[in-house]
């Protein structure tokens, strides 16, 4: 059996699924996770309070398939507590996250499971195709084209260390939290969030935690349909949240950014390759400081 066949075989896989009143297109959600042609593990469900019919469509898709689907009940306290919640749940070696209403393609398990073979990588982030409600094409993906996507998933892909991580920083990629996978070795670190720190968006605390264990590695194909409609709770691409260290004026916004890097390289401060990439990032630091002072 190929190597990253083998990789594949073994690998446990969970998904983690935020919901909140989704009930009118989660079936078609749900049903593509049991089409993948890599299998799942394991879908954790955290549910915030809905008032629709969304659990009991979560739990007759259980009955459905043959791997394990968890419904958590959550008290509705914001999208990334939810996304915590279910997190705490999972038993996976690779955890991907997902959306109440977009749909995945039948090869996202598969391409991801195998861009994580590389075990320098912490975390995984694929492009996806706007769509309408219909599933209909919006004629442009989440990073503008597929020509796009190719440029600057090579572009990162192929940076050192240090600047695999300055790119990220500087917040131009779009990581969108159903974008999203990493490894289970960050859960424990992931849902100790720190309060005093509070205006990290689930996808950013997910990729700034990541990127101190490895890099981050962007792939260039669209994975999802990812729908765009005016029930959305989270994600819409109109409304998406900032991205990470994205600059912006404001003392406060400069103040936080530097305290979240500070904070990420406390964690690793007692590895000394881990924390040499954190270190190396003065320059960064002047150029958010001057930007923000402009």
């Amino acid at each position: 059996m190929p190597r990253n066949k083998r990789l594949m075989h073994k690998t446990n896989i969970s998904v983690i699924l935020p919901t909140y009143n989704g009930a009118r297109f989660l079936k078609e959600t749900l049903e593509s996770f049991a089409s993948q042609l890599l299998p799942i593990n394991q879908l954790v469900c955290s549910d915030d309070s809905s008032d629709d019919d969304t659990v009991a469509i979560i739990n007759d898709f259980a009955n459905t398939v043959s791997f394990e689907v968890i419904c958590l009940n959550h008290k509705r306290d914001g999208v990334t507590a939810n996304y915590l919640n279910a997190l705490a749940s999972v038993k996976g070696d690779l955890i991907l996250v997902a959306d109440q209403d977009d749909v995945w393609l039948d090869n996202k398990t598969e391409l991801v499971v195998q861009a994580m073979s590389d075990s320098r990588i912490s975390l995984i982030s694929h492009d996806c195709l706007l769509v309408d409600d219909t599933l209909s094409s919006l004629g442009r993906t989440l990073r503008g084209s597929k020509d796009q996507s190719k440029v600057l998933s090579s572009n990162l892909n192929t940076a050192s260390e240090e600047k695999n991580l300055e790119i990220f920083l500087r917040g131009k990629i779009p990581l969108l939290a159903h974008t999203l996978a990493f490894r289970s070795e960050l859960i424990s670190t992931l849902l100790n969030k720190p309060e005093n720190i509070d205006d990290w968006w689930f996808e950013e605390w997910v990729s700034c935690i990541a990127l101190t264990h490895g890099r981050l590695e962007l792939l260039k194909e669209h994975l999802v349909l990812y729908r765009q409609h005016g029930n959305q709770t989270s994600g819409g691409f109109e409304n998406s949240p900032p991205q990470p260290f994205k600059i912006a004026s404001g003392i406060r916004k400069y103040d936080s950014r530097i305290e979240k890097i500070n904070y990420c390289a406390e964690l690793i401060k007692d590895d000394d390759k881990r924390y040499r990439r954190f270190q190396s990032l003065s320059e960064y630091s002047c150029f958010l400081k001057n930007a923000n002072l402009a």
